[in-house]
């Protein structure tokens, strides 16, 4: 799965956000749909979006979900993904967000509409969701509070990440006002308002990629906005700042990873940022050679960072596994078996840390490492139970 880093292709997802957003929305209605054929719908997909059309898929998975339900929708662009009647190269996070976008539309601003939303395409569905929800609604914070606190979320919609798409929706209704999206981050608890803080500087940069982002919030200096605004907004500003290192430096991994020895404490989140992308397939055909398997190109990207920095590139390329696969281990397993040997355990390690926060409530985890190799299990089951260490954990 991948995230399409064309600006033309992503303006116009955003101008349909903007359209879909703009239209009245029930506070509440009884969360019951007509009804979805799902075969059916992905024919619909393949004969209407040719394959590649990705606005033409966001505007069918908005139809689908109305008509269906989040769930019934995913299910169907899941479909076409498997059956090739979508080849676009993509992490189709964006088309979770219109998912959760027709779900907040159709079916009300309400923990309960927000807790059909599923996790999966590295929760996209519930960024939509309140991409749509605070576009409409008069006091964000409240509205935030109202989700995020609902109890409705279980515990892989972690608190952290409701409130990460918070920030999104935050963005959006502030008209992409850094300033002004973060203060109102600023009037959440501790945790919660790290969460927005991300999701803000995320919407800052998709913003600027599709045109919307204000003027002066990004300067001659690669680093800006990270290394200007209030240390406690770095972190997570650095975290989301990858993609744009990576356009100042001609999509150039080494280059970009060389800029963030600049970020003095914060060169972790920085770097990060970069290892996202090893394992993102949309990105891999930006910044490295097409040979080779999606693995391949993986640690291709990076061999690029300095050598004594590689592991972070290792951790988040996992942690972006994680993320999107969640509890489905199998990539983050096939992705660590192919570092160098002296990297292996950290790398299963990290596997068990950032696979530790997907589990449901009552699951203990016992299972979970069962398909990485016997000789590097404990170290998937050390990392399962010392989660904390390294959250919260890049997602994008």
């Amino acid at each position: 799965m991948v995230m399409k880093p064309l600006g033309k292709v992503l303006l116009l997802l955003g101008l349909l956000a903007l359209i879909w957003i703009g239209s009245p929305m029930p506070r509440a209605q009884a969360l019951t749909w007509a009804g979805l054929d799902e075969e059916a719908a992905v024919a619909t997909i393949r004969q209407a979006c040719g394959g590649t059309n990705l606005v033409c898929l966001g505007q069918k998975l908005e139809e689908f979900t109305a008509l269906g339900g989040p769930t019934a929708a995913f299910n169907v662009l899941n479909r076409a993904i498997e059956t090739q009647a979508v080849v676009a190269q993509d992490d189709f996070h964006e088309m979770a967000h219109h998912i959760g976008r027709a779900t907040a539309h159709a079916f009300g601003v309400n923990p309960e509409a927000f807790a059909t939303c599923p996790d999966s395409f590295n929760y996209g569905c519930q960024h939509g969701f309140f991409q749509a929800a605070l576009a409409e609604e008069p006091d964000l914070v409240a509205t935030a509070r109202k989700i995020c606190q609902s109890g409705a979320s279980t515990q892989s919609r972690a608190e952290f990440y409701c409130f990460h798409g918070v920030g999104h929706g935050v963005m959006m209704a502030k008209m992409y006002d850094l300033p002004s999206s973060l203060a109102v981050c600023d009037d959440l608890a501790e945790t919660q308002a790290a969460g927005c803080w991300q999701g803000v500087f995320m919407e800052n940069i998709n913003g600027t990629t599709n045109g919307m982002g204000q003027a002066g919030v990004f300067t001659d200096d690669p680093l800006t906005p990270c290394n200007a605004i209030e240390r406690k907004y770095r972190y997570q500003c650095y975290i989301n700042h990858g993609s744009h290192l990576l356009r100042r430096s001609g999509m150039s991994v080494a280059a970009a990873s060389r800029l963030c020895l600049r970020a003095e404490e914060h060169l972790k989140p920085c770097l990060e940022s970069l290892g996202i992308m090893s394992t993102n397939p949309g990105w891999q055909l930006a910044v490295t050679s097409p040979d080779g398997s999606f693995y391949d190109k993986a640690l291709r990207i990076c061999q690029e960072f300095p050598a004594e920095l590689r592991r972070y590139c290792l951790g988040s390329g996992i942690d972006n596994l994680a993320a999107n696969y969640t509890t489905d281990i199998e990539p983050s397993v096939q992705f660590c078996r192919r570092v160098p040997k002296e990297d292996r355990a950290f790398c299963f390690d990290r596997l068990g840390v950032s696979v530790s926060d997907k589990l449901p409530a009552e699951d203990d985890g016992s299972r979970i490492c069962q398909p990485v190799p016997k000789a590097y299990r404990s170290y998937c089951e050390a990392g399962l139970h010392r989660y904390g260490q390294h959250w919260p954990k890049a997602t994008g």
